[in-house]
């Protein structure tokens, strides 16, 4: 869920206490997930996002959407691969 959130400009912490995943790892450096495993540290993070929250939404919002409009659209890659068959 954490790759739909973020994706959607919701701001997103991950806590899964395994490795981060490829699309994960990609969402981390592109500044849309923040993993953090220590609670203490999580609830740090939960406080000071809404401390600030809607500066912290316009943010994630803006770039989730720089993201988003930059993939390719999966119905026209899908039809154009159909049809050439």
């Amino acid at each position: 869920m954490s790759v739909e959130a973020a994706l959607l400009g919701v701001p997103t912490l991950s806590c899964y206490p395994g490795d981060p995943y490829l699309i994960e790892k990609y969402l981390m450096k592109e500044g849309l997930v923040v993993r953090e495993r220590k609670p203490e540290r999580i609830v740090n993070m939960i406080l000071n996002m809404l401390r600030k929250i809607e500066d912290v939404k316009t943010r994630y919002a803006e770039r989730a959407h720089r993201l988003v409009e930059g993939f390719e659209d999966p119905i026209s890659f899908i039809t154009g691969k159909i049809e050439r068959l």
